[in-house]
């Protein structure tokens, strides 16, 4: 956002019930802003509750929670499906919720006949408890055009053709982000009087400057300490490299290696890593004595003396003229990665061992977010349209890091077959030959494809687990401080992927389970 000069606002809108563990209870929707760090932090755990303790079907929160964790936020009393629904929850949003935090109620200009029923239920329910209304506008796509592609990307979700008249769809238009004379028309149409809407909308605006002062910090990272560690890390880590120096290379310390473990226990120790490598060490240890077989290093990490040394690595860094700068070095900002190949059929025993060691919930997996990349999203997009598999397979095939290359590949392979068909100037049929090859090309015959494949690329499909990264904290994970937990599959992960586990100040463990090892 700010790369593209927008001003970001977070928050997010909550599926809420009155006891988020009764399954049977219907949700409603409940939208909340950050102002703050404090509401930053219980956004967070309440999406961990939500996720974790409440989770059917969707994340859901209830109204202990909302009510546990309302300082720092703004709360919007929601769409059509609002919490504010009489036979849903109106007492806890207007009595409960607005006698502790700031609340408005949301009107929206859509021309559909419940949403112009709800807005006259918001202006009594206004009216009746003080509340101030804010003009809000439903957005599921950025450009009124994008309309099309939103309802591709549906069909995709739910595996159905475009052909077919019952797949689900919007029944209303316009979700896209509307203009203030957009919103303004929208309220006209619905006969809503000029003092209703415009003091909403100027509340539009007061709303998203109260919540524009918030950016997401960047954190420290906080690791807890190996139990088997014992007095001064620092020492301990030190200590551990002489018995190395002796058990791996011999009695005598030579200049080259007294230097070189010197300066990179400095960096280690200036940088803060010294945990780091005290985990990785313990954990290595503990695979040691359940395996008779791990990876000797792997990447940068073999550049290092202190991880050969400490038995994390089995490769002499000197020996063999390995740099330390590879892996760390003072310029550098970039954390420690130090990879851990294992047998894949230890991984689960292995990743037990850290929660059993630094807490169930100090320890967690990794997300991972599945973007619609070129190919997959060609493949997608043709599905919903019908387009014969191996025509899409060829195409699909063709592509390398865009839609747009494949484009561009097509047409260059049609310039070069013109200019030999024109070659060939006794040839009375040039023009209907270069029609024909042009009919031919997919991205010529399927434009609806195309298209939608260039809106759709790159956006998120859904989500996952990290196959090796795992992260550990000294606090604990669902505190709200740095990130929230979620679960996928059978594993409770951090809502992050890699990239954002490092600004939130957690540190990653590559912990990767191979069957290779396994064989060995």
């Amino acid at each position: 956002c700010k790369k593209e000069g927008i001003i970001p606002i977070t928050g997010m809108e909550a599926y809420i019930c009155q006891d988020a563990r009764d399954t049977k209870e219907k949700p409603r929707h409940l939208t909340m802003l950050v102002q703050n760090e404090t509401g930053w932090h219980n956004l967070l755990k309440m999406c961990s509750y939500a996720h974790l303790v409440g989770f059917h079907k969707r994340p859901r929160v209830d109204y202990e929670q909302v009510l546990k964790h309302s300082d720092g936020l703004i709360f919007m009393s929601g769409c059509v499906n609002s919490v504010m629904k009489p036979d849903h929850g109106e007492k806890f949003f207007c009595e409960d919720l607005a006698d502790q935090a700031e609340v408005y109620i949301e009107i929206m200009p859509h021309n559909h006949p419940l949403q112009i029923e709800w807005n006259l239920d918001c202006l009594e329910i206004s009216e009746d408890y003080g509340i101030p209304l804010v003009a809000t506008h439903d957005v599921h796509y950025i450009l009124k055009e994008d309309e099309e592609s939103q309802e591709v990307l549906l069909a995709i979700q739910r595996g159905a053709k475009w052909n077919d008249p019952n797949r689900w769809k919007f029944d209303f238009h316009n979700l896209h982000l509307a203009t203030a004379d957009e919103i303004i028309a929208g309220f006209i149409k619905q006969k809503l009087p000029r003092s209703i809407y415009i003091p909403a909308m100027k509340r539009t605006v007061e709303i998203a400057r109260k919540c524009s002062g918030f950016q997401i910090s960047k954190q420290e990272v906080h690791l807890p300490l190996p139990p088997s560690v014992t007095g001064d890390e620092f020492k301990f880590l030190e200590q551990l490299c002489v018995k190395g120096y002796y058990d791996k290379i011999g009695s005598l310390f030579e200049l080259e290696y007294e230097q070189r473990m010197d300066y990179e226990l400095s960096v280690i120790k200036s940088k803060g890593f010294v945990r780091y490598f005290l985990i990785v060490w313990d954990f290595i240890n503990w695979v040691k004595k359940h395996s008779s077989v791990y990876s000797p290093g792997r990447g940068s990490a073999a550049g290092s003396l202190v991880t050969y040394l400490v038995g994390i690595t089995g490769v002499d860094p000197i020996k063999y003229g390995l740099l330390f700068s590879r892996f760390i070095n003072e310029e550098r900002i970039d954390l420690p990665d130090i990879d851990m190949d294992i047998p894949d059929t230890l991984r689960g025993e292995a990743i037990q061992y850290l929660r059993d060691t630094y807490g169930n919930e100090n320890v967690a997996g990794i997300s991972t977010f599945l973007k619609m990349k070129a190919r997959l999203v060609i493949r997608d997009v043709a599905r919903v349209f019908d387009i014969d598999l191996k025509e899409v397979d060829t195409f699909a095939k063709s592509v390398d890091k865009s839609v747009q290359d494949a484009i561009d590949l097509e047409v260059e392979q049609y310039q070069k077959k013109c200019e030999e068909i024109d070659n060939n100037k006794r040839d009375k049929e040039r023009e209907k030959k270069k029609e024909d090859i042009k009919q031919q090309m997919f991205h010529y015959k399927h434009p609806d494809v195309i298209k939608h494949a260039l809106k759709l690329e790159g956006q998120c499909r859904g989500y996952s687990r990290h196959a090796a990264g795992a992260v550990i904290s000294n606090e604990s994970l669902s505190d709200g401080r740095q990130t929230y937990l979620a679960e996928r599959g059978n594993n409770i992960v951090v809502g992050w992927d890699m990239s954002d586990c490092e600004h939130a100040g957690l540190l990653k463990l590559d912990v990767l389970g191979l069957k290779t090892l396994t064989v060995l």
